[in-house]
């Protein structure tokens, strides 16, 4: 074979690898390289990868006087952190102080937040949580592991208050931020309240002029009539 004919095959050969990488690139949107190098250069053939340092795991949140009760109940006050920008270091510490405080339901909020999130892809940094991460974990919550909107919800706000944390910590940084407006939206469950006043009592909720100011009637003040869901 002809020098020129080598040429013209590696040519083509990382015109081909050109024409996958930026498929995959275009599909990460906004483009975070870490979730580039997961799905494109790591366990490719065509790379020949540098060997990896000694992971240096970050040590656990200390148990030292916390009650039997609590380690049992929540596995993150136990777990070894990657490193510090990764998620489990900060929901750790968050769970901690909620505990402290006596919030142990919003503690075990976080956890379940945590759990999930890790069952998704992994105990990731806060820098591969993007917009489309989250996006992508709504679907995979809904359709794979049959949760409802309010759930994924309940756990995006955990995420977004210990997002915050991070960035107030300095772990990562603020335009790194993946919620709000033409990023990522936080689902909202159905409105049961109003949905069941609609149902019980249709002739009062028309009352009045459109963008009228007039009171509802008592009766939707009423506990008796507001379900729980």
């Amino acid at each position: 074979m002809r020098v020129s004919e080598s040429f013209a095959i590696l040519r083509d050969k990382i015109n081909d690898l050109s024409r996958q990488a930026q498929a995959k690139a275009e599909a990460i949107v906004p483009f975070n390289f870490s979730m580039f190098y997961q799905r494109f250069v790591h366990g490719n053939p065509l790379f020949r990868e540098k060997k990896s340092k000694v992971l240096k795991l970050v040590p656990r949140e200390s148990t030292l006087g916390l009650p039997n009760a609590w380690i049992n109940r929540f596995p993150i006050l136990t777990e070894l952190h990657p490193g510090p920008a990764n998620i489990s270091c900060v929901y750790a510490s968050t769970v901690k102080s909620l505990l402290f405080q006596d919030r142990i339901g919003t503690a075990s909020s976080y956890q379940s937040s945590y759990s999930s999130i890790k069952h998704f892809r992994g105990n990731v940094r806060f820098a591969d949580i993007t917009a489309q991460y989250l996006k992508e974990y709504e679907v995979w919550m809904i359709n794979t592991e049959h949760n409802s909107k309010t759930t994924v919800g309940i756990y995006m706000r955990a995420l977004r208050a210990v997002f915050n944390e991070a960035i107030e910590k300095r772990l990562t940084s603020a335009e790194s931020f993946p919620f709000g407006r033409r990023r990522y939206g936080i689902p909202t469950g159905r409105n049961i309240k109003r949905h069941w006043s609609c149902r019980l009592f249709p002739n009062y909720i028309m009352q009045g002029r459109p963008n009228s100011s007039a009171r509802r009637p008592e009766i939707f003040g009423s506990s008796a009539f507001t379900p729980t869901e």
